[in-house]
């Protein structure tokens, strides 16, 4: 019995190798495209496709690709650590973690000098959303320059459906939250619809709203009154 148990770990062990490897690697960055997709060879020999994880840089004919797009062509030719993340495993491109020959978060990176902005969408660390609050907040980097950098003081409907927008259940407060100066109320930046003309004042989760000062809630009904 005791061979046999053995013999099973030995037949599984390989596998779970595998899939650890297939997970975080390690690979030379041959190539950025305008998508700010990154052609990466691997140590192994093989091509991947991946894009990086928890945030959103512009891409060609969108405002300031091009200093964006510049400042990731300097990664070509270097070598990084990818790990995949989890909501992307599946996908052609993966999102991954990308880290330097110092461990340093090349995505956390991006996001402290206003070089990208975070995909509340994707679910990200609490950490680097205070990061992009920080930096926007700061006006750092492309925050500084232009405020069509901040898709948050865009068309809030345009590219999403609203009853997502509106929905807050299960998010644990990681939306946008709109505030309120003159009441110190903030809500759901979908709420929004009942401001359509008045530009939103934009606090990334509701732990930034709370921190200043704001009280959170997740009913707007009362704006419609």
């Amino acid at each position: 019995m005791l061979l046999r148990s053995l013999f099973l770990i030995f037949m599984v062990l390989p596998t779970v190798i595998l899939a650890d490897e297939q997970r975080t690697f390690f690979g030379k960055v041959l190539d950025v495209d305008g998508h700010n997709v990154f052609t990466v060879g691997d140590s192994k020999g093989h091509l991947r496709f991946l894009s990086l994880a928890y945030i959103s840089t512009p891409v060609r004919d969108e405002p300031f690709f091009k200093p964006v797009n510049d400042h990731l062509q300097t990664y070509v030719g270097n070598w990084y650590q990818f790990t995949v993340v989890s909501y992307g495993k599946n996908a052609r491109v993966k999102p991954v973690l990308m880290r330097n020959h110092e461990q340093k978060s090349v995505n956390s990176d991006l996001v402290r000098k206003g070089l990208a902005i975070v995909n509340i969408a994707t679910n990200p660390p609490p950490s680097l959303i205070d990061q992009g609050y920080e930096a926007s907040n700061d006006k750092i980097g492309l925050w500084g320059e232009d405020e069509q950098f901040s898709t948050l003081t865009r068309n809030p409907f345009a590219a999403f459906d609203l009853s997502k927008m509106l929905s807050t259940k299960g998010k644990n407060g990681l939306v946008p939250y709109f505030k309120v100066e003159e009441t110190k109320m903030a809500y759901p930046v979908g709420c929004g619809i009942a401001f359509p003309d008045k530009k939103m004042d934009i606090a990334l989760t509701a732990h930034v709203a709370r921190k200043q000062g704001y009280t959170v809630t997740d009913d707007c009904s009362e704006l419609f009154n």
